[in-house]
C-alpha cells in the first residue's frame, strides 16, 4: 500500500478517535458510566494502534484505554486474540 494511503487511513483512525475523546471527557466509558460492548468492541483497535492514537494527545482515550486494559476479562481476551 502506498504511504500516501496509509497516511489517510491513520488521519481518518485519529479523526474517529478525536470524537471519542470529546465524549470520554464527559464520561468515563463511550457510552456513559458503565462498561458496555461499544467500549469491549473498540478496545482492540485501540489496543492495536497505542502508539499512533497517544501520539495524537487524547488524553481522555488514553486514560480510557488504561481503564478498559485494566481490567482482567479484557487482559485474558487480549492474550487469546495475540
Amino acid at each position: 500500500m502506498p504511504e500516501s494511503a496509509i497516511k489517510f487511513y491513520e488521519d481518518r483512525l485519529v479523526t474517529q478517535f478525536r470524537a471519542a475523546d470529546e465524549q470520554l471527557a464527559r464520561t468515563p466509558y463511550l457510552t456513559g458510566s458503565d462498561i458496555t460492548v461499544a467500549d469491549l468492541g473498540l478496545y482492540p483497535i485501540y489496543a492495536g494502534r497505542k502508539a499512533l492514537i497517544d501520539g495524537a494527545g487524547l488524553k481522555n482515550v488514553t486514560a480510557w484505554g488504561e481503564r478498559v486494559g485494566a481490567r482482567p476479562g479484557v487482559q485474558k481476551g487480549m492474550r487469546l486474540e495475540s
